[in-house]
């Protein structure tokens, strides 16, 4: 697995909607690319917010960073 592969798949790793073999390979990939295994992590957390609704509390400025980075792409 390759991470726009990753990038892919990552939504449905965390909702359970992948096979056992796709697991594996994303484990593989988490285990050899920082990146995506920084990146991962972020999603978790904000997943985890969505779930249990927001909190009054500033974000991590790694995912400010992150978001403002990505919004001067578009």
């Amino acid at each position: 697995m390759n991470c726009s592969e990753l990038r892919q798949k990552v939504y449905l790793f965390y909702y359970g909607e992948i096979t056992q073999a796709e697991l594996t390979d994303i484990y593989n990939h988490l285990g050899e690319c920082s990146h995506c295994k920084e990146e991962k992590e972020l999603i978790a957390q904000i997943l985890k917010k969505l779930e249990n609704g927001f909190v009054d509390e500033p974000a991590p400025e790694t995912i400010k960073e992150k978001l403002f980075g990505k919004l001067h792409l578009l």
